[in-house]
C-alpha cells in the first residue's frame, strides 16, 4: 500500500493516518472500499490536503 501511495503521489504519512482514521470494517461496501485505494477519486481530490 505504501509504494502504491507514493507512485500516487500521496503523502505516505498522511494515508497511513487517513487509512487508520477509516478502517475498513466488515460492514463495508465495495464502493466504499474502493475510496481507500491510493488510486481512488476522492483521495487524488484530497491529497494536497493530507
Amino acid at each position: 500500500m505504501v509504494e502504491m501511495a507514493k507512485a500516487h503521489g500521496l503523502n505516505i504519512y498522511g494515508y497511513l493516518k487517513f487509512l487508520l482514521e477509516h478502517r475498513p470494517g466488515k460492514d463495508m461496501a465495495d464502493e466504499q472500499l474502493a475510496e481507500l485505494a491510493p488510486w481512488s477519486e476522492k483521495l487524488q481530490s484530497i491529497k494536497n490536503r493530507m
